[in-house]
């Protein structure tokens, strides 16, 4: 943690909260990083959002809203979407919410003078 000249700050850590020895009319860069082995239930939601993208139909992707196919005497619909077309990775509802499980669910920054 530095300040804004470039001078280290010293702190505390208490889990995600930072106790900080200085006031706070300073301005403060806390550089983090975080490590270790990314869960398998992440790896598997990531490779699920790859498979649908990969096995997803190429109208879908061009933004075809729905797609009908006949064989005799042979039909053919595609519904196209007014929408942008849904090209790429997409995260579905349970992806987001499994995203947000390991998102800190506090507010804001707290400053408290000591």
């Amino acid at each position: 943690m530095t300040d804004d000249a470039g001078n280290s700050v010293d702190y505390t850590r208490n889990g995600m909260w930072l106790t900080v020895g200085c006031d706070s009319s300073r301005f403060l860069t806390v550089t983090y990083s975080h490590g270790g082995e990314v869960p398998p239930r992440v790896k598997n939601a990531v490779a699920e959002m790859v498979i649908r993208a990969l096995v997803t139909p190429e109208e879908v992707m061009a933004g075809a809203r729905s797609l009908t196919d006949s064989a005799g005497p042979i039909s053919q619909t595609t519904a196209w979407s007014v929408r942008a077309p849904n090209s790429g990775l997409q995260m579905s509802e349970s992806d987001l919410k499994l995203a947000a499980s390991f998102r800190w669910q506090g507010g804001q920054v707290i400053v408290q003078a000591p």
